[in-house]
């Protein structure tokens, strides 16, 4: 229920951005919708080195994290990206608790 539910939520939230005129002339990026929070704090949590450019980078896609969240709300929690999704899960099972 929770990962179907997370699902949906990622799903629904993609990173977007514009271009708007800037001050100074030319165009500046402003970022329109961001991922979902939780998934925010995954790629933190799981950044990959770069030796060559300064940005971070994550290991985490969202391809496989959309796979494994459809293949735990089959019941199916095994591999790696679920042992990774599983405390985020937990998580929000903790916080409907508490609302329940």
């Amino acid at each position: 229920m929770i990962a179907r539910h997370l699902f949906d939520e990622l799903e629904s939230h993609f990173p977007e951005t514009c271009k708007v005129p800037g001050r100074f002339g030319g165009y500046v990026r402003v970022a329109v919708q961001q991922n979902c929070e939780w998934y925010r704090r995954l790629c933190r949590k799981h950044l990959a080195s770069r030796k060559r450019y300064p940005k971070p980078r994550t290991i985490i896609r969202r391809c496989h994290t959309l796979a494994a969240l459809k293949r735990i709300a089959a019941g199916n929690a095994e591999g790696v990206c679920a042992e990774r999704l599983m405390p985020f899960i937990e998580e929000r099972e903790a916080e409907n608790r508490k609302r329940a």
